[in-house]
């Protein structure tokens, strides 16, 4: 499938100038062997070093191969994959386990190797390559990663992929629990987008109509593909990588998660916080496509109670809810007011907000219904409800109330304090 990058860089109609780390991304059967080509192509040279986990190590292998064949052999670097973890307990036994002289870095795994590698490259000053072995999360080509640090889910710079080879051959063969997990990531771009352009209309927020629309338009394609990636199609499962290299080559254009993430990663994060859950064994995907859910239905709720008109905004805003924060989150409370100042609300004109709602209403229209994207979702194999993640029904309300603190973002969520009919909405 063609990934054309050049036309995603430069002068843009939004008014910024767009440009990227990434100068190839190759989705086709067989994509491996092409590895040392585009290497030498961007002048790699030698020096490339293969990191994988245990699970991924047959592809290292291949890799490693390929490369002997093009240029010097390239040693082997297997993580082990039991509680694996992007943390600093994995970039710590990487930057161990990592020759001293590694010219370059190649990235075979998922996204907890990526994450993990990116954030080593950076800190040694070396480029990568991402060899993504599942069309399971959206941040292969990211110039971030999602970390947890000493407990807490943080997301830190880091450094993009300098080429990203998704060979289909290998990602189509993957266990279709982390497809499903990447389906879940997809479906999670429809309220992440829709809380882009509101924070965009209220505060200024750059934002990139075009990149938006590129996103919303290969995650409908996805959707319309689901049942072709349960049968094992390799068109739907390139259509997939496709959507989710593209929503992270949104995010590195745009130098934030923006794009990509919004109310639905925040009851992901939070539940990774394990401050009122057990920890759970879900996919990040999983998580998030039953965050968007979650929030689907509390966005159509706000429009079907009235909350949605200018007459519902408060007349003042009262600051964080400290009291909430200190129970809900515990041992995270200060890292919670550190992140959350400031307040993302106090940027808010109340008057721009009122009048604002028509187009935030309409925003919320065009959303997908919620039931109608569960059935899809269900019918593909993905978790739509809580339970079926280790979750209690009874965490939703908890998890709709703390989530949007989680991150010091501005969401439709976490608008909804400033709406006098919120209560009632939930």
């Amino acid at each position: 499938m063609i990934f054309d990058i050049e036309s995603l860089t430069g002068e843009c109609d939004c008014g910024a100038t767009h440009s990227l780390t990434t100068r190839e991304i190759l989705i086709e059967s067989g994509a491996t062997g092409r590895l040392g080509d585009i290497a030498g192509r961007l002048g790699l040279g030698d020096g490339a070093v293969v990191v994988c986990d245990d699970n991924t190590r047959f592809c290292a292998e291949r890799i490693s191969d390929v490369m002997g064949r093009s240029m010097h052999a390239s040693p082997i670097v297997c993580l082990p994959s039991k509680d694996l973890h992007a943390d600093e307990h994995a970039v710590a036994l990487l930057d161990v386990m990592l020759p001293p002289d590694a010219g370059w870095l190649v990235a075979a795994g998922d996204g907890t190797i990526h994450d993990t590698v990116r954030f080593v490259a950076k800190e040694r000053g070396v480029r990568f390559v991402a060899y993504p072995t599942a069309a399971a999360v959206d941040a292969y080509v990211s110039a971030t990663s999602a970390m947890t640090w000493h407990g807490y889910k943080v997301t830190v710079p880091a450094v993009a992929p300098i080429a990203v080879i998704a060979d289909t051959d290998v990602f189509s063969a993957a266990p279709y629990r982390l497809t499903v997990s990447g389906l879940g990531e997809v479906v999670g771009k429809y309220t992440s987008l829709a809380d882009w352009k509101i924070a965009s209309l209220l505060t200024g927020e750059p934002y990139c109509g075009r990149l938006a629309s590129l996103i919303g338009e290969a995650a409908d394609a996805v959707r319309s593909v689901m049942p072709a990636i349960q049968r094992g199609d390799k068109g739907g499962y390139e259509q997939l990588m496709y959507t989710l290299l593209m929503s992270g080559t949104a995010m590195q254009i745009c130098g934030s998660s923006r794009p990509a993430s919004g109310a639905e990663h925040h009851l992901s994060h939070l539940w990774e916080l394990e401050v009122i859950n057990p920890r759970l064994g879900a996919l990040h995907g999983e998580k998030v496509g039953i965050g968007e859910l979650l929030i689907l239905e509390r966005y159509k709720n706000l429009l079907a109670s009235g909350a949605l008109t200018g007459e519902r905004v408060i007349r003042e805003y009262g600051g964080l809810p400290t009291r909430l924060l200190r129970v809900g989150f515990g041992d995270h409370y200060g890292n919670i007011i550190s992140e959350n100042t400031p307040d993302p609300l106090s940027t808010v004109d109340l008057d721009a907000l009122r009048d604002a709602m028509p187009d935030i209403r309409a925003i919320v229209e065009s959303l997908p219904a919620p039931a109608q994207l569960a059935g899809q979702m269900s019918d593909a194999g993905c978790k739509t409800a809580l339970d079926e993640i280790g979750l209690r029904g009874s965490i939703r309300d908890d998890s709709l109330m703390l989530s949007p603190f989680v991150r010091a973002r501005l969401t439709l969520q976490r608008l909804s304090a400033l709406l006098l009919s919120r209560d009632a909405a939930q």
